[in-house]
């Protein structure tokens, strides 16, 4: 019988301690950030609790997405939060801000409450749009009704507004979000609000490569990697069968013939280099639900996940081959995208 000692394996503490990590962090930080001041705070974090039963290489992991953003995880700016035993980055939306300010471009957001005075009046053409928001502190504000985000770009002095009501910021975060029982959206929805707002809005600023993705980098940004419809029968792939040859309705040429009932298939085909062919996947879901190309571009720009340039699905697999995905994982379901748009049809009519 063995008398060697196991030996425990490292806590986050120490492992933060250690020289290997150091050199891990300082890979990823922005002149302007000392791995010094990142461990120093990682330091303060990972005394809580909390983070007890989590892995180190999930907080490292998640500490790594905070330094590539240019963030401190502070609990202003960025947070580092525990999710069973798993850590997650989550970017505070005055992250963002200053995210944007380091492109050239001050941001802001602001609430809409039931008893504010609230007006706009959209851009006609001249290139301005006209905001009025007054808010009397006298009185309570009522629920939230909407939020904004305004941004001035320094160098053209030009002014942009992002506008989203609360039913739409909700439903980005019940569809797309990964962190969406996170502290932030539990405890202060206002503040996932603004965040939402800011990220939708940050499609039309010139950012930089680094500053885009890591914008797009954090926990709380659009999942993809989530279960995969499953549906009832073949969608992609047409099956030989014996006695009969199926048609693209998937009928036998013989009515009587012998099928084999095939499983489900929970992937699109693939495009011939082992990669799913999310474009025919999608074209082939709107046909089954009637929905139209024009219809499902439109409420993917409506919700913030494009910036609504893309004149066809094959634009947004050229430019935005993600976003095919997130409608293949999505479409289906109460709350799926399908049943979204067919709904938002039946309203405007």
């Amino acid at each position: 019988m063995s008398n060697e000692i196991v030996k425990a394996p490292p806590t986050i503490g120490q492992c933060l301690q250690s020289q290997k990590w150091e050199v891990e962090v300082k890979k990823v930080l922005p002149q302007y950030l000392t791995p010094e001041l990142m461990l120093r705070v990682a330091r303060t974090v990972a005394t809580d609790p909390k983070f007890a039963q989590c892995t180190p290489e999930s907080f490292l992991a998640a500490l790594l997405k905070c330094g590539r953003a240019g963030l401190v995880p502070d609990g202003r700016n960025a947070h580092l939060i525990p999710f069973g035993k798993e850590v997650q980055a989550i970017f505070d939306w005055k992250g963002m801000v200053a995210m944007a300010g380091r492109n050239g471009v001050q941001v802001t957001a602001k609430l809409v409450h039931r008893n504010d005075v609230f007006r706009v009046q959209e851009d006609d053409g001249s290139g301005c749009t006209k905001v009025v928001h007054e808010v009397d502190f006298r009185q309570p504000r009522g629920e939230i009704l909407a939020v904004y985000s305004r941004a001035k770009t320094v160098k053209s002095d030009e002014v942009d507004y992002e506008f989203m009501t609360a039913d739409e910021v909700e439903f980005v975060r019940q569809t797309f979000s990964r962190a969406k029982d996170s502290l932030m959206w539990t405890k202060s929805w206002g503040e996932g609000a603004k965040k939402t707002v800011i990220r939708r809005h940050s499609k039309r600023w010139d950012l930089s490569p680094e500053d885009r993705a890591a914008l797009m980098d954090d926990d709380d940004t659009p999942d993809f990697t989530a279960p995969q419809v499953v549906v009832s029968k073949p969608i992609f792939e047409t099956k030989q069968v014996e006695n009969g040859t199926k048609d693209p309705n998937g009928e036998t040429d013989e009515p009587h013939a012998e099928t084999k009932q095939p499983e489900p298939e929970t992937q699109p085909e693939s495009v011939g280099n082992g990669k799913p062919n999310y474009l025919k996947g999608v074209r082939n879901l709107c046909n089954i639900a009637r929905v139209t190309e024009g219809e499902l571009l439109g409420f993917l720009s409506q919700v913030g996940r494009t910036d609504g340039s893309a004149a066809s699905l094959e634009d947004l697999a050229l430019t935005d081959g993600e976003a095919l995905r997130l409608v293949y994982d999505n479409w289906s379901g109460e709350k799926g995208i399908s049943t979204q748009i067919i709904a938002a049809r039946k309203v405007s009519k």
